[in-house]
């Protein structure tokens, strides 16, 4: 239920591909934000059941699907458009900025735990990690984003 709104900004077809982005998309994304920033607030730290790694890793991935929305849009611009190609580059990586955080915070929380996971932790886990290793090499981090790497081959043999 709490993935409903952004399911709804994100639609699928039933092979899985992407569809057309709604004409309610902004209030779909604003309306998953919130939800997501409540249940983050509502969820104390360390629960059993991981809930506020999982919350914090749905509104990071939130984050990070909009700005993959505006790099979808910047690859299909030419160079004449460079104005338009800056403005989706600003818009995308502050996106990406803010999703950080969210994505750090379930890092960090599977990580002290990596070795006990359930399948469905261990998978978040992992995709926190893409994420932050994508961000950070656009980041120009390529440090953080080589121990990234380095961290999901190893969570990936295990």
């Amino acid at each position: 239920l709490l993935q409903g709104y952004e399911q709804l900004a994100f639609p699928k077809d039933a092979a899985g591909h992407d569809l057309a982005k709604p004409a309610s998309y902004n209030d779909y994304i604003t309306k998953a934000e919130n939800a997501y920033q409540k249940a983050i607030d509502a969820t104390p730290e360390n629960t059993a059941n991981n809930q506020k790694a999982i919350y914090n890793y749905n509104l990071g991935a939130l984050y990070f699907n909009e700005a993959t929305v505006y790099n979808g849009q910047m690859k299909d611009l030419t160079t004449a458009e460079q104005k338009k190609y800056d403005d989706l580059k600003a818009k995308r990586d502050a996106l990406f900025t803010k999703s950080i955080p969210y994505l750090e915070n379930t890092y960090s929380a599977f990580d002290a735990k990596a070795g006990a996971l359930s399948n469905d932790d261990k998978n978040t886990y992992i995709s926190s990690m893409i994420a932050l290793q994508n961000i950070y090499a656009i980041q120009g981090k390529l440090d953080k984003a080589g121990e990234m790497k380095k961290k999901i081959a190893a969570a990936r043999a295990h």
